[in-house]
């Protein structure tokens, strides 16, 4: 749960907040323009995918809400190409830092999994075999985070491939080659 909270403040502040560019924000410590003015000038912090919570913003704040309380993969489940449909794939201006950033958080994810692995085998060496319930559910915990690791590595594996289409060459977003 802390790794979602975690994730959904990263994501929050970096692709879905408005910010106030540096050179306004000066104009503004200097008094050259007041408050209302300096309002004015605030951007999102990622215009593309401002363009796109504005148009799906339900969707948007059902990701945001499954990636709160379930898990951090539900946005990347949702933004890679979910049914193929194009409602699913949401553009970022810092596309290749919304991937980078997914790869470390599944890694950090696989590395607690790892831990939890570790701490079954601790538990298992203390007790004898078939004991009692806890020894199943120990099994079970350590099998099924050795299943979330393998699927992990899978995920990594197949990640560039299902966001390369945020990735793909600028002029499929409507922008024309200049030769």
């Amino acid at each position: 749960m802390l790794l979602n909270f975690i994730f959904q403040i990263f994501y929050s502040y970096t692709f879905n907040r408005m910010i106030t560019p540096a050179d306004k924000l000066r104009k503004y410590k200097e008094k050259s323009i007041n408050k209302a003015e300096l309002k004015r000038f605030t951007v999102p912090s990622d215009e593309h995918f401002r363009t796109y919570v504005k148009k799906h913003a339900c969707w948007s704040c059902f990701v945001a809400f499954f990636s709160f309380f379930c898990t951090f993969k539900c946005n990347k489940a949702y933004y890679s190409r979910f049914y193929s449909f194009d409602m699913f794939k949401a553009r970022w201006s810092l596309g290749k830092y919304y991937r980078k950033s997914m790869t470390c958080f599944c890694i950090v994810s696989m590395i607690i999994d790892g831990l939890i692995i570790c701490v079954c085998i601790a538990a298992l060496i203390t007790m004898s075999v078939f004991s009692n319930m806890l020894w199943i559910t120990v099994v079970e915990v350590a099998v099924l985070s050795l299943f979330l690791i393998i699927f992990g590595c899978i995920e990594l594996f197949l990640l560039k491939e299902y966001l390369s289409y945020n990735e793909a060459s600028k002029a499929s977003w409507g922008q024309t080659n200049t030769r």
